[in-house]
């Protein structure tokens, strides 16, 4: 992904109910193996937002968040945040909340308190349920929200990759009076009960149209995911598109394009 980003950047900051995690300056040798407990405080979070080059403030704007990948951070999806203003929707890139670290990643962030990750961040399969349910329907919900108090926001739209694809998709169903369509690449694993775990049923967010890419030699998410998923929703009275494309766990230019044009027809038939 190589696209220019041209437009205006704003911070917002976003009061929200999360959880946080102590930090230590430096490893102790007395302690090889500490014990880690998450406890739920509010905090403030960091929301990017990038603008339309002829952004003019009077003016009533589409919008789509965009949730980058676990092990990443809203920087990454700069590339995604041009596609899109320069197509006439204002970016939303929120920071997912969970810090992660190893001795592979350092610094970058997770969207829930993952029980599966190597090493995890939580043993308590309970917390990490949470933890999603307290990104999916309030964090990313309030960013919104934050972002409406400064800016004109018209239908808003929900855009993930990997594990900021699962989120995308479960933020879109159990909102979906909120938002009015959903991007997921790289999305594997997906089910009826995975979606509705919350509660609900499958069908709740028909009216959501929904777009679903995947490579096909991705190492990390069998192709049949997508295809199950496209069949799934399908089943379930879901208008769905399954773009394909000859790559790995990846979004490509030429597939952020095409997902941006599929955006903009889906935004004309509102």
């Amino acid at each position: 992904m190589c696209i220019r980003a041209s437009a205006s950047w704003c911070v917002l900051m976003l009061a929200a109910g999360t959880t946080l995690a102590g930090q230590s300056v430096e490893r102790s040798d007395h302690v090889p193996n500490p014990d880690t407990l998450w406890y739920h405080a509010p905090a403030f979070f960091r929301v990017m937002i990038e603008l339309p080059e002829d952004f003019d403030s009077e003016r009533t704007y589409p919008a789509v968040v965009a949730l980058h990948g676990f092990g990443s951070s809203y920087a990454s999806f700069r590339s995604v945040a041009a596609a899109l203003t320069d197509a006439g929707f204002i970016a939303i890139l929120p920071e997912a909340p969970y810090l992660f670290q190893s001795s592979d990643v350092d610094g970058q962030y997770s969207w829930g308190l993952n029980s599966w990750t190597p090493p995890p961040l939580t043993d308590d399969p309970g917390l990490d349920r949470r933890s999603t349910e307290l990104t999916v329907t309030d964090f990313i919900p309030k960013a919104v929200e934050r972002v409406r108090e400064r800016y004109n926001l018209g239908p808003v739209y929900v855009f993930g990759f990997s594990q900021g694809a699962v989120y995308a998709f479960l933020t879109g169903f159990y909102n979906h009076d909120k938002f009015s369509g959903i991007i997921a690449f790289g999305m594997g694993g997906f089910s009826r009960d995975w979606a509705t775990v919350q509660g609900g049923v499958l069908e709740d967010a028909n009216h959501l149209p929904v777009l679903l890419g995947l490579g096909r030699s991705d190492p990390m998410v069998p192709y049949e995911d997508a295809e199950r998923a496209r069949d799934l929703l399908s089943e379930a009275g879901y208008r769905v598109t399954l773009n394909d494309f000859p790559g790995g766990h990846s979004l490509p230019s030429a597939e952020l394009t095409r997902a941006v044009q599929w955006l903009l027809e889906v935004h004309r038939r509102r």
